[in-house]
């Protein structure tokens, strides 16, 4: 997955419709790759790496955060909870 800024994108982030109540920092640029092996029969191994430009640590910070939430987020989706029970 890529993330590529282009003009259509710069015009859909300052629509006149959108709430201005809170700044929003978008992301204009990056990667992501999520690389999924299976071990055996009751094993894969995930590798999710990613890259994006930060206007500052504290959005970087930010977009860490999210990532992470978005990885638990997908596993609770991909095992089923009675894997967890056993």
């Amino acid at each position: 997955m890529n993330t590529i800024d282009s003009t259509v994108n710069r015009l859909s982030n300052t629509d006149a419709k959108t709430p201005k109540l809170v700044p929003v920092k978008w992301v204009k640029e990056g990667w992501g790759v999520r690389t999924i092996t299976e071990v055996d029969e009751a094993t894969v191994d995930v590798v999710d790496d990613q890259w994006a430009a930060c206007e500052s640590k504290l959005q970087a910070d930010y977009l860490v955060a999210q990532w992470a939430q978005f990885l638990v987020r997908w596993e609770q989706i991909v095992a089923p909870s009675n894997f967890l029970a056993q």
